[in-house]
C-alpha cells in the first residue's frame, strides 16, 4: 500500500479548493447575467461566461409549465441556435403544456434553430405543436416520451379539449410560425409517442417542410384521423409542400376508428396545383386497433395519390385495402414511378396492394417487388382494376415481381411484367417446348435461346404451347 505523501495531499487540497471557486464563480456569473441553466465556459482573457449553445431547461420552470419554460428560452436565443436540454424537467411525471413551445415567437420568418431534448414523461398538450423552420425535437424514445392530446378535463388538461386537427405541424406559411417564403427546411421530430386518445386527429402533417424535414422513430398510438398526412399547401401566395422531405423511417402507426389512415400522400387541385414528392416511407408498421384489439377498417391503410413515392418494408393489418394508389381522381396529371418492396399484410387485410382505375392516364410505371398477403384464402395480393386481374392468396400468396407499364393507347391496355405464373408472362429456357400448358395463362410466352428457325417462340393458346418463330 502506497502513502500519500504530505506535499501531494497539500495539491488535492488546493485542487479541490479551485475547482470549487471555478464552480462558485461559474455560478456567480450566470446568475449576474441573469441566463440560468447556461453552460460556464471560459471566454477570453480565460474570463468565466455563459454559453448558449447548450442550456438546462430546468431553472426556467418559475415561467410555468414545460412549454413556457421552453418558449422562454426560444425566445431569447431566437435565430442564433442552440441545444435544449429539458430532460431533466419532471421526468417520470405527467405534466401539461396549455400552450406550445412555440405559443409566441418574435415574428414570421424568424428561424427558431433550435434542438429540443425533451424527458422520459407524458405531456399532455391542448393545442399543436407547429414546429418552426430548422427545429428539432428530440425524444427518449417511443413509450418514453409521449406527446397526448388532451381528451378529458384534469390536472394536465385543465379546458379538457385539444384545439387543432393534427399533433404536429411540420412548418406553416403564415402568422409567428411562418417560414418567410411559405417553404420550410430543416424540421425533424424523432424518438417518441403522439397518443390521439382515439380522438379525430392527425398525428403529423406535412404541407410546408422541404429539404432535411423528416419523422423517424415515432410510434403514434388511438389515432383517429391520419397518422402521417404529406401533401400541398393550399394557400396559392407561397405554395409550400412536403415536396423532397423524408424518408419518414420506423413508424408504428396504430389508428382507431373507421375513417382513420395511416398515412396519406396527396396531391391537391383548384386553383393552384400542387403535387406532393416526399421521399418515401420505409420500416412501418400500420394496423388497427380498436379497444386493444384488431379492427376493420373499410378505407386504407396508406393512401397513395403523389408521384414518384417509393414504401419498403411494411406490414399492414385491419384495411379493406392495405396500400391504395390512385383511388381518388386526380386533376395534377398521371401518378407515376410508384415503387413498392417488401410489404406484407396480415389476415385483415382484404386487398394488400389495389392499384385503382382513376381518371383514364393517371396511373402508369408502377412497381412491386415482395408482395406477401395472408390466410384466409379469400385475401387478395394484388388487384388490378386498370389490367383486370386479381392475384389472390390462394395462388398468389407471394408475388415476387408486379410491374404495371404504360398504356399503348386506345384504351388498348397497359404494359406488364410479373413473376406469377398466374398472369400471362414470359419465360426463357434453352430447349424447345410442346404440348400442353394449361397450368399456365393464356398469351404466355416462352423464349428459347439455343433455338433456330421455327423453334425460338412459343405462345401458350387454350392450354397448348403453340409455335410462333
Amino acid at each position: 500500500m502506497k502513502l500519500e505523501t504530505s506535499a501531494f495531499r497539500c495539491l488535492r487540497v488546493v485542487v479541490i479548493l479551485t475547482l470549487s471557486s471555478v464552480t462558485c464563480l461559474s455560478r456567480a456569473v450566470l446568475a449576474q447575467s441573469g441566463k440560468q441553466g447556461l453552460n460556464a465556459v471560459y471566454g477570453p482573457s480565460n474570463v468565466i461566461q455563459g454559453s448558449a449553445a447548450f442550456i438546462d431547461a430546468t431553472p426556467y420552470l418559475g415561467t410555468g409549465d414545460i412549454c413556457a419554460a421552453l418558449n422562454t428560452i426560444i425566445l431569447s436565443v431566437a435565430g442564433t441556435g442552440a441545444v435544449i436540454d429539458a430532460r431533466g424537467v419532471n421526468p417520470g411525471t405527467p405534466q401539461a403544456c396549455a400552450q406550445s413551445p412555440w405559443h409566441t415567437l418574435p415574428g414570421s420568418g424568424t428561424f427558431a434553430n433550435v434542438t429540443i431534448l425533451l424527458p422520459k414523461s407524458t405531456i399532455a398538450t391542448e393545442t399543436p405543436w407547429v414546429v418552426p423552420n430548422f427545429t428539432h425535437i428530440v425524444g427518449q424514445g417511443p413509450g418514453q416520451t409521449i406527446l397526448q392530446a388532451c381528451k378529458a378535463t384534469s390536472a394536465t388538461c385543465p379546458t379538457g379539449a385539444f384545439s387543432g386537427s393534427a399533433m404536429i405541424v411540420l412548418g406553416s406559411d403564415t402568422g409567428a410560425f411562418g417560414c418567410g417564403t411559405g417553404v420550410c427546411f430543416g424540421i425533424q421530430v424523432s424518438d417518441l409517442t403522439l397518443d390521439a386518445q382515439s380522438q379525430a386527429l392527425d398525428g403529423v402533417d406535412n404541407a410546408n417542410a422541404e429539404e432535411q424535414s423528416y419523422v423517424r422513430h415515432v410510434s403514434m398510438v388511438n389515432i383517429g384521423g391520419t397518422g402521417l398526412r404529406l401533401s400541398a399547401d393550399t394557400d396559392c401566395s407561397s405554395l409550400g409542400t412536403s415536396s423532397n422531405s423524408g424518408p419518414y423511417n420506423d413508424l408504428n402507426i396504430g389508428i382507431s376508428g373507421t375513417a382513420a389512415a395511416c398515412v396519406k400522400v396527396l396531391n391537391l387541385g383548384g386553383s393552384c396545383p400542387q403535387t406532393a414528392h416526399p421521399r418515401g416511407l420505409h420500416g412501418i408498421s400500420c394496423q388497427c386497433i380498436a379497444a386493444g384489439a384488431a379492427c376493420t377498417n373499410p378505407n386504407s391503410g396508406i393512401e397513395l395519390d403523389g408521384g414518384a413515392f417509393s414504401i419498403e418494408n411494411i406490414f399492414l393489418n385491419g384495411f379493406h385495402d392495405g396500400i391504395a394508389i390512385g383511388d381518388q381522381a386526380n386533376t395534377l396529371g398521371p401518378i407515376q414511378s410508384e415503387l413498392i418492396v417488401n410489404v406484407r399484410g396480415g389476415s385483415n387485410v382484404t386487398n394488400l396492394v389495389h392499384i385503382y382505375n382513376a381518371t383514364a392516364g393517371e396511373l402508369s410505371d408502377i412497381t412491386i417487388l415482395g408482395a406477401t398477403s395472408s390466410t384466409p384464402t379469400s385475401n387478395i395480393t394484388i388487384l388490378d382494376d386498370l389490367n383486370g386481374p386479381s392475384l389472390a392468396n390462394s395462388n398468389n400468396a407471394n408475388v415476387g415481381m408486379y410491374v404495371l407499364g404504360e398504356s399503348i393507347g386506345g384504351g388498348n391496355g397497359f404494359t406488364r411484367f410479373t413473376t406469377s405464373t398466374t398472369l400471362p408472362t414470359w419465360f426463357v429456357g434453352s430447349t424447345t417446348v410442346a404440348g400442353s400448358c394449361s397450368s399456365l395463362a393464356n398469351g404466355t410466352l416462352y423464349s428459347n435461346t439455343s433455338g433456330g428457325a421455327g423453334s425460338t417462340l412459343y405462345a401458350c393458346g387454350n392450354g397448348v404451347w403453340q409455335n410462333l418463330k
